[in-house]
Parts: structure tokens; C-alpha cells; sequence
């Protein structure tokens, strides 16, 4: 079973692509200069992969944003683990 630090601690690893996604954003006007966080909903499964992934970002237009971070978070790799799946929020 993996714990919310665990999650945190892979996310908070690859961290750079979603901001890059983030101030992509910004320079397309899909959100505002004032954004600074994007809120993240994922589903890790026991094999490692990262599924049902869903972004939300203050005053966002536009599926840019999106994109860039589901894209960014398919990329990441959690270790296999016993167990079922579990679904994650972060910030």
C-alpha cells in the first residue's frame, strides 16, 4: 500500500514538468499570470502507472493545461506494489 507521503514524494519529483506545463499556460493566456498552483486528481495503480488523471488550475480556459500535465504525469513511475488501487489529490 503506498502512503501519501510516498505518492507526494514521487510527484514532488517530477514537479518541474508540471510547473513547465504551468507557465506554458501562462504565456497562452489559458490561465492567469496570478495561478500558482494547479490541483492534481490521479489514480496510481498497483502496477505503478498513474490513470484518471485530472487538473484544475483558478480561471483556466482551455484543455492546454490539461494535456501538458496528464501528459507530464503519464511519464511518472511509482514502484509495483500488492495491493489495489488508490486514488490521490495534491496541490
Amino acid at each position: 500500500m503506498r502512503s501519501p507521503a510516498d505518492i507526494m514524494t514521487v510527484i514532488g519529483q517530477h514537479a518541474l514538468q508540471v510547473n513547465r506545463c504551468l507557465v506554458d499556460a501562462q504565456r497562452h493566456k489559458t490561465v492567469t499570470k496570478a495561478t500558482r498552483t494547479v490541483d492534481l486528481d490521479f489514480v496510481v495503480l498497483p502496477t505503478g502507472e498513474i490513470q484518471e488523471i485530472e487538473s484544475h488550475a483558478p480561471k483556466m480556459r482551455g484543455d492546454a493545461l490539461r494535456h501538458c500535465v496528464a501528459k507530464a504525469l503519464k511519464k511518472v513511475a511509482f514502484p509495483p506494489v500488492e495491493g489495489g488501487p488508490c486514488r490521490s489529490t495534491c496541490r
